[in-house]
């Protein structure tokens, strides 16, 4: 009678929904509802992770939203997550991340989104070969994992960077090191990630002559924040 319930037209979102909140084993039975509404709903019902991961590959993008929140609920194992990082489609991947799966084996995925949450979520050692990445939100996304970097070996790998010939692996590496060589570099682009992040003093006020404006800006920001406005209209 209850299943009868459960599938009726009018009677079923409501009630599934409510025997959702429950946690009703009578829901977390209809899973593997054709109807992905239906299946939404059950599978906040569902106490196991295995059969919640499953969801994770759900064709319903609604179905897996649902099953990745249920599975936090429930602080799954993320070794669990592992089968779907070779899932083909790129938002499962990119779910299996954003819950907690290891990033290691996305690192060299073949989209660059995938590519790039991998890299923030990856150790500095993993990080640091996507610094030269063709993709210029991936190798952002693994200047943002590094910056906070403390190993000596790490960034001396990156402090290499800073005499690299392509302007933005510079300016990263500047930005990752805060280094003030970056002051004085040919490129604009890193003169001004430059003068954002470092705090030289008479390094920043030799900017304010900059030829470009976007570097006076940032040098004259930089010694505003520091309390140096003085310099600035001087």
């Amino acid at each position: 009678a209850l299943a009868a319930l459960l599938k009726s037209e009018s009677l079923g979102a409501a009630a599934l929904e409510a025997l959702s909140e429950m946690e009703d084993p009578a829901a977390a039975a209809l899973v593997d509802d054709p109807e992905p509404e239906r299946r939404r709903l059950a599978v906040r019902a569902v106490g196991d992770p295995a059969k919640l991961v499953e969801r994770l590959a759900d064709q319903d993008p609604g179905v897996r939203r649902a099953a990745g929140d249920a599975l936090q609920k429930r602080k799954a194992d993320p070794a669990l997550l592992a089968p779907l990082l070779k899932d083909p489609r790129k938002s499962v991947r990119l779910d299996a991340l954003r819950l907690g799966a290891r990033p290691e084996s996305l690192l060299a995925d073949p989209e660059p989104d995938v590519r790039a949450a991998a890299a923030e979520r990856a150790a500095p050692e993993q990080a640091l070969p996507l610094l030269k990445d063709e993709d210029g939100a991936v190798r952002r996304a693994a200047a943002r994992s590094l910056a906070g970097a403390d190993d000596p070996r790490i960034r001396d790998e990156i402090r290499k960077l800073l005499a690299d010939e392509n302007a933005e692996a510079r300016e990263l590496a500047v930005l990752i090191l805060k280094d003030k060589s970056g002051l004085r570099d040919p490129a604009w682009t890193v003169r001004a990630a430059a003068a954002a992040v470092v705090r030289d003093e008479e390094g920043l006020v030799e900017l304010l002559e900059d030829a470009n404006p976007a570097v006076r800006l940032a040098a004259a920001e930089s010694l505003a924040g520091m309390g140096c406005a003085r310099r600035v209209l001087a």
